[in-house]
C-alpha cells in the first residue's frame, strides 16, 4: 500500500502562501499534486508528494515559521479520527500515548515517543528518512507539531506555552526570536536529537473537553487503520482507510473510484484481483466495527446500526446473524 497522508497539511500550508499572496500552482504541479487532490482535506495524498510540496514551497517561502502558523490554525478535529481519538482521552499522558502510537497512520514523516524520569517528563521526536525529508521539511514538520501540542495545551486549559525547554536537533532556522516568542521556554540547537521537556504532574490531567462518545468511535477506528497497515494488503486496504474515517457516511463505489482516480470497471477489477469485492470489503469493515463496539462500548444495537450506515436496524441484524452466526444482543452477552 503507498504511504499516505492527510490532504488537510498541504492544503493548509498553501491557503497560509496564498494568503500572502503567493501562487502555488507551479509548486503543486512540481510535486506531481494536482488541486482536485487538495479539494477534500480527508482525502489522502502520498506522503512523497506532500514532502516534495513542502520542500519545494519552503526553498521559495518568505514565510518565517510557516510551520507554526500552519499548527496553530489546524484543531483537533481537522486532524479526522486521530484528532478525535486524542479528543477522547482521559488524562493527558493518554492523549500523548495515543499520538505516539497512531502518528504513523498519517504516514511515516515523524515518529514520537513520551519518556518521563522523576518529575520531568519530555517527548522524543524523531523523522523518518526518506526522499524529501531535508533540513528545512524536518524543521518544519517540527514546527507544526509544536503549534499543534501547545493548541492541546489550551484545550486542556493548561495554556499554550507549557513547554519548559525544547531540545532541537536541527540548526536554527534564522528566527529564533520568533521561537522564544511563540513557545516561551529556553530552546536549543544542533541536538543529539528533538526533545520537548514539560513537567510530568501534567500528565495526568484529565481531558476536561473529553468526549465518551468519540472515545468509543475513534479509538477502535484507530486500532482498526493501524492493524491494516500492518497487514499491507494493496486497494482493499486503502478503502479501509477511507470507510474508517468517515464509518457513518460510507462512500458508493463511484465515490471511491473517483478518489483514486480510476474508472469503476478498473475498481472492481484491482479488486477481484485481491479476490474482494466492494460490497464485501464494506460488509467486512461494518461487521468489524460492530464486533468492537459490542465488546468494548454501552452503545446499543440500534445505536451501532446508525452509526455504521445502515439505513433500518433490522438490515444490520441479519447480515450479522448470517456472519457470526449470533444476533448482536447474543454476541454481546457471550463477549
Amino acid at each position: 500500500m503507498q504511504d499516505q497522508t492527510l490532504a488537510l497539511y498541504a492544503i493548509k500550508a498553501i491557503e497560509v502562501m496564498e494568503s500572502r499572496g503567493v501562487d502555488c500552482s507551479t509548486y503543486i504541479a512540481a510535486a506531481g499534486l494536482h488541486r482536485h487532490d487538495l479539494q477534500d482535506s480527508q482525502q489522502l495524498i502520498p506522503v512523497d508528494g506532500y514532502l516534495k510540496l513542502m520542500d519545494i514551497l519552503l526553498a521559495d517561502t518568505p514565510v518565517q515559521g510557516l510551520g507554526l502558523i500552519v499548527g496553530q490554525h489546524t484543531s483537533l478535529p481537522e486532524h479526522g479520527v486521530l484528532g478525535y481519538a486524542l479528543l477522547g482521552s482521559k488524562t493527558f499522558r493518554q492523549a500523548l500515548e495515543r499520538l505516539q502510537r497512531y502518528i504513523i497512520l498519517y504516514g511515516e514523516m515523524l515518529e514520537l515517543e513520551l519518556q518521563q524520569e522523576g518529575k520531568e517528563a519530555w517527548i522524543a521526536v524523531r523523522t523518518f528518512k526518506r526522499p524529501f525529508m531535508s533540513d528545512r521539511v524536518t524543521c518544519y514538520l517540527t514546527e507544526e507539531l509544536l503549534a499543534n501540542l501547545c493548541n492541546i495545551g489550551v484545550d486542556i486549559e493548561i495554556g499554550y506555552q507549557w513547554f519548559t525547554r525544547i531540545e532541537l536537533g536541527f540548526r536554527s532556522p534564522g528566527y529564533p526570536e520568533l521561537y522564544a516568542t511563540e513557545l516561551g521556554c529556553p530552546i536549543s540547537y544542533n541536538q543529539a536529537e528533538t526533545r520537548l521537556f514539560f513537567s510530568a504532574h501534567m500528565l495526568e490531567q484529565p481531558f476536561d473537553c473529553r468526549s465518551e462518545r468519540a472515545d468509543i468511535l475513534c479509538e477502535q477506528q484507530c486500532e482498526m487503520l493501524l492493524n491494516d497497515l500492518q497487514l499491507e494488503r494493496g486497494l482493499t486496504s486503502e478503502i479501509h482507510h477511507m470507510l474508517a474515517r468517515a464509518p457513518e457516511n460510507i462512500p458508493t463505489i463511484d465515490d471511491v473510484a473517483r478518489v483514486f482516480n480510476m474508472s469503476v470497471s478498473t475498481l472492481k477489477r484491482r479488486l477481484a484481483e485481491e479476490q474482494m469485492t466492494f460490497r464485501q470489503i464494506v460488509l467486512d469493515f461494518r461487521l468489524g466495527m460492530a464486533k468492537a463496539y459490542l465488546q468494548q462500548s454501552p452503545l446499543s444495537a440500534n445505536e451501532i446500526s446508525r452509526l455504521l450506515g445502515y439505513s433500518d436496524p433490522p438490515s444490520f441484524y441479519r447480515a450479522f446473524r448470517r456472519k457470526f452466526g449470533f444476533s448482536p444482543q447474543q454476541f454481546r452477552t457471550q463477549n
